[in-house]
């Protein structure tokens, strides 16, 4: 029998092939550990993450309709959960609009009752979660996020639209005369029916009263914009007024509501555009959704700058608020290229859901109803 004796050289290249299959496993469980512990990381940075989004868009929700108030709040309670790491929720990433209540948040959508926050940890804002094991294949750091969004109301602020102040230019003719005839049919005059006369401080239009309405011309416009984000109040100072106060001032000094607001954030009133472009009309148009809005017996001073923040001086003397839903547009007089801007169809709504106590104008926001994260 012959036996055959293995070579020097087999057992060689056997043990050669052996260390190369073990140094391939240990670095493939190697990449395993570094894929299980880094992961694992990651998802405990995102879970923090998850819950400083959802604390700071439930704050921000809170200070709707302020846009730059739930900015401010939102990066404030970033900040008080997580000082370590610098900026982890920015202010272009806090975004209000709209929760349709049915899963679809519109970004600047209005009426405006909820607000997104996106948290994040990553290289750009050098904050990246560090990596332990991954580091091995040059991967040393990763960028994590979360977000999450609040509404600050429910059916009822989605019928409340906050959206313009109005000149009461805007009730002269065809509406003047309209409003004239109602007045007389009741014993009364024009002045008696465009001001309050039964301490509620809204005007005493009867509710359903339909109005074809003039919303002025290039240069003296009668309808003002509030949505832009300076709005509503900023003046440097510790005050903090709600929109419910900015509704229910009065210049008569006085009167309780003439405390409400400080005279430094009425002139300039910051985030205030006059609307003096015929595109944006139908923008406006929202069909039985009420709004409510300060009327001015003196004129609204345009004091917008060139291409800076809109602003207005708005400390004229005012005849009250109305609420009113703006139906369509009536007709634009001299075409879409003249300085005669479009006529509304207006109706005038039921005050009393708005009103409190001591005829206080109240509103159904973030303060009154429920707060909720809805994503």
């Amino acid at each position: 029998m012959v036996r055959v004796i293995p070579s020097k050289s087999r057992f060689s290249n056997e043990r050669g092939q052996s260390i190369v299959i073990v140094a391939v496993t240990l670095a493939g469980l190697l990449a395993v550990a570094a894929l299980a512990i880094d992961l694992g990381r990651l998802l405990q940075v995102r879970a923090q993450l998850q819950g400083f989004a959802d604390a700071s868009a439930l704050a921000a929700a809170q200070e709707l309709p302020s846009q730059v108030n739930a900015r401010l709040v939102a990066q404030q309670y970033a900040r008080r959960n997580d000082s370590l790491h610098g900026t982890i929720v920015a202010a272009n990433e806090v975004v209000v609009g709209n929760w349709d209540g049915l899963g679809k948040f519109t970004p600047n959508g209005a009426p405006i009752n909820a607000v997104r926050v996106v948290a994040r940890r990553v290289s750009e804002r050098n904050n990246p979660v560090l990596l332990s094991f991954a580091r091995v294949f040059g991967i040393g750091t990763s960028g994590v996020a979360a977000w999450a969004t609040a509404t600050s109301g429910g059916s009822a602020f989605a019928e409340t639209v906050t959206r313009f102040i109005v000149d009461e230019e805007m009730f002269k003719d065809p509406a003047k005369k309209k409003l004239e005839d109602l007045a007389k049919s009741m014993g009364k005059d024009y002045d008696w029916i465009m001001r309050d006369n039964n301490g509620d401080w809204f005007i005493d239009i009867p509710k359903g009263t339909k109005l074809k309405v003039p919303t002025g011309q290039t240069g003296d416009e009668a309808l003002f914009d509030i949505t832009h984000e300076a709005f509503p109040f900023t003046d440097g100072s510790n005050a903090k007024p709600t929109y419910a106060d900015f509704l229910n001032y009065n210049e008569d000094s006085n009167s309780w509501r003439y405390q409400l607001v400080s005279k430094g954030m009425l002139d300039p009133l910051l985030g205030v555009g006059r609307v003096s472009h015929n595109h944006l009309y139908p923008g406006f148009v929202n069909p039985g959704k009420c709004q409510i809005s300060p009327v001015y017996k003196s004129d609204v001073s345009n004091l917008n700058p060139q291409n800076g923040i809109p602003r207005v001086n708005a400390l004229g003397w005012r005849n009250g608020v109305l609420a009113f839903s703006l139906d369509s547009i009536a007709e634009d007089p001299d075409g879409v290229k003249g300085s005669v801007l479009p006529y509304v169809w207006i109706t005038v709504c039921d005050p009393a859901p708005y009103i409190g106590a001591g005829g206080r104008v109240t509103l159904p926001f973030a303060a009154e109803l429920p707060l909720r994260l809805v994503q």
